[in-house]
């Protein structure tokens, strides 16, 4: 046998043909076909963090995320079709080497915080709900209760948009955020600056 190689998804360009290939709805060895409709799509894991995937219009089906595209997500809503999204092989050999070496991905930012998004008409948001020990928020005045509505100035109105903002950073960045705090029916908003650590698993965040 001859043990197929990785090729070097950076290379793709919109338009080119690729094939979904896998056990599709049960039905093993089903084939769909498309081209790459976008290169750098930005899909959210569980862990809130987001992959650059491929945009593809190739049929996706439970089962079939096998061969050719590491198929991850699809858009399913009624009026919707040919909306895919693939891993690409150089953004997964990165995670995967990472993992193997030293057991979580490198690079990743974090704040030590778990909260959730708070989306209401005047108050929109990451709400926290804890500061975890060690999280630089820690002495910063933050509290459970706080909205973050803002990094660096940025407006953040959700837990994906406060992800993407923390991506742009490294550890040891520091970083200044906005924060709405209610009490009473009284509104304070103020800022606070925290510096970045390495996320390295052992705090969930939202």
């Amino acid at each position: 046998l001859t043990p197929a190689e990785f090729g070097d998804s950076s290379q793709l360009q919109i338009g080119d043909k690729v094939v979904a290939l896998g056990n599709a709805g049960g039905l093993s060895w089903t084939a769909t076909q498309g081209i790459v409709s976008g290169l750098a799509r930005d899909v959210y894991e569980d862990t809130g963090y987001a992959i650059k995937c491929l945009q593809v219009d190739a049929a996706i089906n439970p089962g079939n995320s096998g061969g050719p595209l590491m198929n991850s997500a699809k858009t399913s809503l009624e009026g919707y079709e040919g909306l895919g999204f693939s891993i690409p092989i150089t953004e997964a050999q990165v995670i995967v080497n990472d993992l193997t070496e030293y057991g979580y991905v490198t690079g990743r930012v974090t704040l030590g915080i778990r909260g959730v998004t708070i989306n209401q008409a005047e108050y929109k948001g990451f709400l926290i709900d804890s500061i975890n020990e060690g999280s630089p928020l820690e002495g910063t005045g933050a509290q459970r209760g706080d909205l973050i509505t803002h990094i660096d100035g940025v407006r953040v109105n959700n837990y994906g948009e406060l992800r993407s903002e923390l991506s742009k950073h490294s550890a040891g960045d520091t970083v200044t955020l906005t924060l709405l705090r209610v009490e009473y029916r009284r509104e304070n908003s103020f800022t606070v600056q925290a510096t970045l650590v390495e996320d390295r698993g052992q705090w969930l965040q939202g």
